[in-house]
């Protein structure tokens, strides 16, 4: 397993773990080097639904319905292209 496969499965371990935190509506933003013009994914978790938020290279949202936090696994190729954007710059 090489770097960015364990930075990525580190960063799919922490979003888990926010599964269970914080109340109803609530929006977890992950941030490359704590820089909040440089989002690697937002997560809208509450009772109703869970959503996954990706950053294109155009700065556009694209929204991802989860059924379960599991989910996230699927989406670990688009996880890496945003990591790799702000690591080439």
């Amino acid at each position: 397993m090489g770097v960015r496969e364990r930075r990525l499965s580190g960063l799919l371990a922490v979003l888990s773990m926010l599964s269970g935190r914080g109340g109803g509506g609530d929006t977890k933003d992950i941030l490359f080097n704590n820089n909040s013009r440089k989002w690697i994914c937002r997560l809208v978790l509450n009772d109703r639904r869970k959503v996954l938020i990706l950053p294109t290279a155009e700065k556009k949202d694209i929204k991802h319905n989860l059924n379960s936090l599991k989910d996230l696994h699927d989406y670990q190729p688009q996880l890496l292209e945003v990591i790799e954007r702000y690591v080439q710059k």
